[in-house]
């Protein structure tokens, strides 16, 4: 298996390695463009340098300008941990719903060991930043929604007769 990414940002100590990255529509088909409400996948393969237990995975989604939008890791997700063997390729994928909203996002992915308390590695084991990238645009000319996720908000419009007064706070 071939890197499939230019070099980028990369930490580790590297008993596994992550060797191959893509991200596919929802028919499992190559695509690094989407509309906005459009589900979408990203699939990592890892290899063992040597044995390895208790492997985690974690995937960070950042926006252009580096600010996090979402990370999680096999630990949030329930999957726990994992383990690898030496020259074994492990594959682990991700399925985005259509939460996020127009713009371009930027993948980071993390191979690690433990847990530092909210579920992230504690050590990283192999870490790429950037390792790829999506762009989500709006189609039509109103979207349901502005910014960089869609939290799909209500809202009510409550007549002088339940609204709470001014001074009375939330």
């Amino acid at each position: 298996v071939r890197r499939n990414w230019e070099p980028t940002d990369e930490i580790g100590s590297r008993e596994a390695e992550v060797v191959f990255c893509r991200v596919c529509d929802r028919r499992g088909a190559d695509c690094r463009s989407f509309a906005v409400g459009e589900s979408f996948s990203v699939e990592i393969y890892v290899q063992g340098n040597r044995p390895v237990d208790h492997l985690q995975f974690a995937i960070e989604v950042t926006d252009r300008h580096n600010r996090v939008i979402y990370g999680v890791s096999s630990v949030h997700l329930g999957l726990g941990y994992q383990s690898v063997e030496e020259n074994e390729i492990v594959g682990f994928k991700v399925w985005f719903e259509p939460r996020l909203g127009a713009g371009d996002f930027l993948f980071d992915v993390a191979l690690g060991y433990g847990n530092r308390g909210d579920g992230a590695p504690a050590h990283h084991v192999h870490r790429v930043a950037r390792i790829a990238t999506v762009s989500l645009r709006h189609t039509g000319l109103q979207p349901s929604f502005f910014g960089p996720a869609n939290l799909e908000a209500r809202m009510e419009v409550m007549s002088s007769g339940n609204a709470a007064p001014i001074s009375s706070g939330c």
